[in-house]
């Protein structure tokens, strides 16, 4: 299960800190390189300012 080993790594703090939610993400490196439409070329550079 892809995710596993980071859980199991940082459950122990999650419980200690009473951690109520974790939100986990990642980015592809075409996000960021192949623009696709007008409309994500816009997305992507205003999400870099």
């Amino acid at each position: 299960m892809e995710g596993e080993s980071m859980r199991a790594e940082f459950e122990s703090w999650f419980v200690h800190y009473k951690v109520d939610v974790v939100f986990a993400g990642h980015v592809h490196a075409y996000e960021r390189s192949v623009w696709f439409s007008p409309l994500y070329y816009h997305v992507v550079l205003h999400y870099m300012k």
